[in-house]
C-alpha cells in the first residue's frame, strides 16, 4: 500500500510505476480465494504461532499449505499479560488446539451424553461445568476422539515412564471411561518401552530333573576339593550316597578295604539284594516328596507363560551372551521380534536369529518376551480411518 499512498503525498496525485505494480498486486489478492488443504496423517505437520498485545494466532500446514488457523483476541485479564505471559499463551493454546472441539463432542458422546444432560438439569453433582467443559472434580472430561490418544502419547513419551506412572500422570488432569485400558494397550506396545525397558522376567514354572529310578542312572561331574570328612546324611533322603550305592555305611575309609571284617555280620545275598532294593525304593520316594514340596514353594513367585513355533517374541540378551567388549549398558536390552522355530520344552525355545547376532538360538521362557505390535502402526492406520481411536471402542474401565 505505501507505493499508491505516496503518489497524494505534497498535494499532488502522481501515479507511478511502483503504485501500479502494488496495485495488481492487490487486486490479485482480493480475487484469489485463500482455499485449505486437506490434511494427510502421512505428511508431517507445521505449526506457526505469534502474538502480540492485541491477540494471538496460529496457523497449521503441511507442505506449505494451510490446513487450518486460529486466531483470538486478547481482552479481560488476558490483555493485561505481559510479553512473556502473551507469548506463552499463545505456545500452550496451541499446543492443546482441537481441544475446543470438546464441547460439540459432548452431546453426541456415549457415555459423557446422559453425563451432560443430568449437569444441566441440576441432577449430578459428580460432575460440574466450566466454560462449557465438563469436569469431574477437577479433571478433564475427553470425549471418545483421536485427542486421547494424543494425550496419552504426548505424556508418556516425555520420559517412558511405567504404564501405572503413566495412568497416575493422565488420571490427574484428565478423565475417560476406557483411561486405564487404552493407556495400558499404548504402554504394552510402545517399541521405545518394548526395546530398552524390561530383562529376566518370572515366566516359566520350575521343571525339576527326572528323579532316577537306581544309582548310576544319570553321572555327572565336578571338582570339588578340600571337603571335609564327615557322618551327616543328605537331607532329601535321609541317607548318605554311600548308603544309597552299597547298601551300609562305612565307619572309616578302613571298612573300604577289601579285608575281612569280623565285626560287622554279613548277610545272605537275597537278603542284601532286598535291603538295597528297599532303600533304592525309598530314597526315591523321598527325592520325589522333596522336588514336589519344592516346586510348590517356587511355583509360588513364578507365572506360567508357553509359547508355539510361529510365535513372536523379544528375546532378552543378558550380559553372558554378548562377545568380549561388546556389552554395553546403554545398548538395546531386547533383539527385534523373532520367530519361534522350535518348542523344545515348556520353558526352553529355538528362535531364529539375525545372522548379526553371535549367541546360541535356545533361550530360557524368562528371556522371552511376547511382541504386542507397534503402536506407532496403529495410530497411522487409526488416523487414516477415523476420528476416534481405535484402543478397545465400545467398553469402559468403571464396567
Amino acid at each position: 500500500m505505501a507505493p499508491i499512498t505516496d503518489c497524494m503525498k505534497g498535494g499532488q496525485f502522481c501515479w507511478t510505476e511502483a503504485a501500479a505494480k502494488a496495485f495488481k498486486i492487490i487486486k490479485e489478492k482480493f480475487i484469489t480465494a485463500l482455499v485449505l488443504a486437506l490434511l494427510d496423517f502421512l505428511l508431517t505437520f507445521e505449526v506457526h504461532c505469534d502474538a502480540s498485545k492485541v491477540g494471538i494466532g496460529a496457523v497449521l500446514s503441511q507442505q506449505g499449505k494451510l490446513i487450518t488457523y486460529f486466531s483470538e483476541k486478547l481482552n479481560g485479564e488476558k490483555a493485561h499479560y505481559n510479553t512473556y505471559e502473551v507469548e506463552f499463551y499463545a505456545v500452550m493454546h496451541n499446543q492443546v488446539l482441537g481441544f475446543d472441539t470438546f464441547r460439540e463432542l459432548y452431546a453426541s458422546d456415549p457415555y459423557f451424553a446422559p453425563i451432560l444432560e443430568d449437569v444441566v438439569a441440576g441432577f449430578c453433582s459428580d460432575y460440574h461445568l466450566h466454560d462449557k467443559f465438563l469436569f469431574k472434580s477437577n479433571q478433564l472430561c475427553v470425549p471418545d476422539s483421536s485427542l486421547r490418544l494424543k494425550i496419552i502419547a504426548e505424556l508418556h513419551n516425555e520420559g517412558h515412564m511405567s504404564r501405572d506412572k503413566t495412568l497416575a500422570l493422565i488420571a490427574n488432569t484428565y478423565f475417560w471411561p476406557t483411561m486405564r485400558r487404552e493407556i495400558y494397550h499404548y504402554v504394552e506396545t510402545c517399541r521405545i518401552c518394548q526395546v530398552f525397558k524390561g530383562v529376566a522376567t518370572n515366566a516359566g514354572l520350575y521343571m525339576p530333573l527326572p528323579i532316577p529310578t537306581q544309582p548310576w542312572t544319570d553321572i555327572s561331574m565336578d571338582f570339588v576339593l578340600g571337603l571335609p570328612r564327615t557322618q551327616r546324611v543328605k537331607r532329601s533322603t535321609g541317607l548318605s550316597h554311600f548308603q544309597v550305592n552299597y547298601g551300609y555305611n562305612p565307619r572309616a575309609p578302613i571298612d573300604l578295604a577289601p579285608i575281612p571284617d569280623l565285626v560287622r555280620k554279613s548277610s545272605k545275598a537275597e537278603d542284601f539284594i532286598e535291603q538295597l532294593k528297599k532303600i533304592h525304593k525309598t530314597t526315591q520316594e523321598s527325592l520325589k516328596q522333596t522336588t514336589e514340596g519344592y516346586k510348590i514353594v517356587a511355583d509360588k513367585k513364578r507365572r506360567a507363560l508357553e509359547f508355539q513355533v510361529g510365535d513372536l517374541v523379544w528375546a532378552v540378551l543378558t550380559k553372558d551372551r554378548f562377545s568380549v567388549g561388546e556389552y554395553n549398558k546403554l545398548s538395546a536390552r531386547k533383539i527385534d521380534p523373532l520367530d519361534i522355530i522350535e518348542k523344545i520344552n515348556h520353558n526352553a525355545y529355538r528362535l531364529k536369529l539375525p545372522t548379526h547376532i553371535r549367541t546360541a538360538d535356545v533361550f530360557n521362557v524368562q528371556h522371552l518376551i511376547p511382541y504386542r505390535g507397534d503402536h506407532d502402526e496403529d495410530v497411522v492406520a487409526d488416523n487414516l480411518n477415523s476420528r476416534a481411536n481405535s484402543l478397545h471402542p465400545g467398553g469402559n474401565d468403571e464396567e
